[in-house]
């Protein structure tokens, strides 16, 4: 049943997602609008490829600490115990949706890999173990980030469905949304398809398999 406290978490969770801090970053450290320029998201990976290693660190700080650490941090202080992860659930979904669907930027924005990753560390310190070992052989094997990240959140949806001994099964839910929020903002794109698909002259299927899998339209690196 939906409570007054649902209402919060998801709204509270919603508007602090959608506060576009890469595009924020970006200006006024940059002075560029990232939002135009590179794979044209706001998160930290688009920082890491237009500047270099530190100002992208520090945004996937902001990010993770921000939208995902703290706010359950302070969840998990001031709840009681029994539902903790039931409000924290619900406000992690809304910051995702809020942070890849932006009301501040005409429903735009980036991928919310950063804040999952913030998240993790307090819902589950195992599944955080395995993302990072699981994120890190994948990229060194293939070099994407994007073909390592929807791996990553595959194998964490298999180990949560899995190994409910080990990881609470209250995290099912929610890593299995974010698993699914990931593909459908990596399908929609911030592009629609069909000026992708005159812009760089491939066929629908192929900036489709694109998205998913490498999070571009093309097979080249932008």
């Amino acid at each position: 049943m939906i409570e007054i406290n649902h209402l919060f978490y998801a709204m509270s969770g919603y508007i602090l997602g959608s506060i576009p801090t890469g595009l924020i970053f970006g200006k006024i450290v940059l002075k560029k609008d990232i939002s135009k320029i590179g794979s044209k998201t706001i998160g930290a990976s688009n920082i890491f490829h237009l500047s270099n290693f530190k100002f992208g660190s520090i945004l996937f700080f902001i990010d993770s600490f921000g939208k995902g650490f703290l706010p359950l941090l302070l969840i998990f202080i001031f709840v009681n115990s029994s539902n903790f992860f039931e409000y924290a659930s619900v406000f992690t979904l809304f910051v995702l949706m809020g942070h890849n669907w932006s009301v501040f930027m005409k429903f735009n924005g980036g991928r919310g890999q950063s804040l999952i990753m913030g998240s993790l560390l307090i819902l589950s310190i195992p599944l955080s173990i395995l993302m990072c070992i699981t994120l890190l052989i994948f990229w060194v094997i293939s070099k994407e980030g994007g073909v390592s990240w929807i791996i990553t959140l595959l194998v964490l949806m298999i180990t949560s469905l899995s190994s409910i001994t080990i990881i609470d099964k209250e995290l099912i839910i929610p890593i299995t949304m974010y698993l699914m929020i990931t593909i459908i903002k990596r399908i929609m794109g911030n592009n629609s398809i069909r000026k992708s698909r005159v812009k760089n002259k491939i066929s629908t299927k192929k900036i489709l398999f694109y998205r998913l899998f490498l999070d571009r339209d093309i097979l080249e690196k932008p």
